[in-house]
């Protein structure tokens, strides 16, 4: 009788049919979109893969998921296992001499802002660097980031050190780009080493006129046109 678990399933065994009927619906919303093609369903029905290889440092893996852009319906699938592999390889580091794993995971999310959110993200891109652990998070719209992630976004763009920036026409993003390019001190006041209009119309085409197709900004390091 004083069984926590006793306590806790109480409330199903008082209410009975209707609460078994409310947990089998809440499991079928959740398992449905595994089950929305028998692709999928083959897919995630055996596991072909070792989610530990990655921390082996006498073989190199990789494994790419690649998903329909028009189609946003497995792109949960994407998410999920993201996370999954994150939480293997920091299970993994801790068993590792230094608590890091001995040869790099390298995460390359294209699209990233168009994923479903994954959990904990601010969490993960914070703690992953020590771990040896680096995340490439392909980016086409600050507006998408900051909708996906809410009050986190800024903490995940904040802990991407690096950042390669090629275009954008959001006027909000083109200020802040400016501003971590700095500025050149001048008698009087101070000019920005870069204008928003230079940044707004960078090349697209290697060789095209008109210069320059990134702006790249290492930490600890001054940023520079390529």
């Amino acid at each position: 009788p004083s069984s926590s678990i006793r306590q806790h399933i109480e409330g199903v065994i008082v209410n009975g049919k209707n609460a078994m009927a409310g947990i089998l619906g809440m499991a079928s919303e959740s398992l449905s979109p595994f089950t929305a093609s028998k692709s999928l369903q083959r897919i995630a029905a055996k596991s072909t893969l070792d989610i530990h290889a990655f921390k082996d440092p006498n073989r190199k893996t990789a494994m790419f998921l690649i998903v329909p852009d028009e189609q946003t319906t497995f792109h949960f699938f994407v998410a999920s296992f993201v996370k999954q592999v994150y939480s293997a390889a920091l299970d993994d580091a801790y068993r590792c001499e230094g608590g890091a794993l001995p040869r790099r995971l390298n995460f390359v999310l294209d699209e990233f802002a168009n994923l479903p959110r994954i959990p904990e993200m601010s969490t993960m891109i914070t703690a992953a660097r020590s771990r040896n652990i680096r995340f490439y998070l392909v980016v086409q719209s600050d507006n998408q980031l900051s909708e996906h992630y809410q009050e986190e976004a800024e903490t995940v763009k904040t802990n991407c050190l690096n950042w390669i920036y090629l275009n954008t026409k959001e006027v909000k993003l083109i200020e802040q780009v400016q501003k971590m390019a700095g500025s050149t001190k001048r008698t009087p006041g101070s000019k920005p080493l870069i204008s928003q209009f230079e940044l707004a119309n960078l090349r697209k085409v290697y060789g095209e006129e008109g210069g320059a197709q990134a702006l790249i900004l290492i930490s600890r390091c001054k940023p520079f046109m390529t």
